[in-house]
């Protein structure tokens, strides 16, 4: 492999910054998506219950009441978003700003979607900033107070 054809001659102007921490991960999520002016395009394989996820959530359903078209990618097993928190996958789908799609949903007859995951964890706005990394959305991943099933893990805030 030619790696001088990869890296390029010029010098970006994007930057990275290592999110060691759980909780401040959440809150720079949050500020991505309080300030969003265009897009949110987010894949997870997992939401899970918690204070952080319903504050996520419930600012993706503010930024989209304002006009911001967010665009949501959930693996189609383990998304998180069943029981009693399946009204939050109804509030998605019928949202005029947001369109939800499922990677691989579990289909009896279809063998390969029984293994196949999406296992990312994206969130990019206005294609200007990204973050990307381990950690799912959830208190187990992003709370400020850690309980003992606390994800220890690390994010990569992308921005130019």
């Amino acid at each position: 492999m030619n790696t001088e054809n990869f890296y390029g001659k010029e010098e970006s102007t994007d930057r990275v910054m290592l999110l060691e921490n759980g909780y401040f991960s959440g809150l720079v999520r949050m500020q991505m998506i309080q300030e969003a002016r265009h897009t949110i395009d987010i894949a997870y394989f997992s939401i899970g219950k918690g204070r952080s996820s319903d504050l996520l959530m419930g600012a993706l359903f503010e930024a989209a009441d304002r006009g911001i078209r967010i665009r949501v990618l959930l693996d189609g097993i383990s998304h998180g978003l069943k029981g009693k928190r399946k009204n939050v996958l109804y509030a998605l789908a019928f949202h005029n700003n947001i369109e939800l799609k499922y990677y691989e949903p579990f289909t009896i007859f279809k063998p390969w979607t029984w293994h196949n995951r999406l296992h990312d964890k994206i969130i990019v706005v206005d294609g200007q900033l990204g973050i990307i990394g381990g950690r799912n959305m959830g208190d187990k991943y992003l709370a400020s107070q850690p309980d003992k099933n606390f994800v220890y893990d690390r994010d990569v805030l992308i921005y130019n």
